[in-house]
C-alpha cells in the first residue's frame, strides 16, 4: 500500500508527566523491568474520533489526505514506595501533575507538539494492599486532543488517449498515467 499515517509524538505526554512529577515515567506495558518506586506509569486507554473526517482535495502530487479530530484518554498511575510513611503522597503527586495542566507554559508546550488538553476525567487515591500494609497509589486520567491524518497516494494522470467522434470528426487523445 502506498499510504502515510501522521499523528503527534505521543511520547511527549509521557515526557511531560516525568518532568512535572520528577519521577521516572514508563509506558504501562513496557515488557521490561519496572523502575524502583516511586515511579509513574502511563497508559493510553482510548482513541476516539470526535467529528466526521475531513477529506481534502487531491493535491498536485496525487495525494488524498483525510484528517480526524481525535480524543485520547491517558491514564497516569503514581506508584509510591511501600515504606512511604505519608499515605497521601501519591495523591499529592497526581494533584501536582493535574495542576500543571493549567499553566500557560504547559498548554503552549503541548500545543507546539500538536496536542491539546481537553479535560481531566479522573483523579483518585487508589492505594494497593500488600499483605497487611498499603502501597500508596493514585490515578489521574486526562483527555487530550490530537489531529490524526492519513494520506492515500493516488498518483497523477499525465495524459489521456482516447478515440471518439466530435461533430462527425474523429478525435484521438492519448493517456499516460503515473502512480
Amino acid at each position: 500500500m502506498n499510504r502515510k499515517y501522521v499523528e503527534p509524538d505521543l511520547d511527549e505526554i509521557r515526557k511531560w508527566s516525568e518532568k512535572e512529577t520528577g519521577l521516572t515515567a514508563i509506558w504501562k506495558h513496557p515488557n521490561a523491568p519496572r523502575p524502583p518506586r516511586p515511579y509513574l506509569s502511563v497508559n493510553i486507554l482510548s482513541f476516539e474520533n470526535i467529528h466526521k473526517q475531513n477529506q481534502f482535495e487531491i493535491d498536485s502530487e496525487g495525494n488524498a489526505w483525510v484528517a480526524s479530530n481525535t480524543d485520547l484518554t491517558v491514564s497516569f498511575q503514581v506508584h509510591e514506595r511501600a515504606d512511604e510513611p505519608d499515605p497521601s503522597k501519591a495523591l499529592r503527586r497526581a494533584r501536582v501533575l493535574r495542576a500543571s495542566l493549567d499553566l500557560p507554559s504547559v498548554k503552549d508546550s503541548f500545543r507546539n507538539t500538536g496536542i491539546v488538553i481537553r479535560g481531566v476525567e479522573l483523579l483518585q487515591d487508589n492505594p494497593l494492599q500488600l499483605d497487611v500494609e498499603y502501597q500508596g497509589r493514585a490515578n489521574l486520567d486526562i483527555r487530550f486532543g490530537i489531529i490524526t491524518a492519513m494520506c492515500d497516494k493516488l498518483g497523477i494522470i499525465e495524459s489521456i488517449e482516447a478515440t471518439g467522434f466530435v461533430d462527425g470528426k474523429t478525435v484521438a487523445v492519448k493517456e499516460e498515467s503515473e502512480g
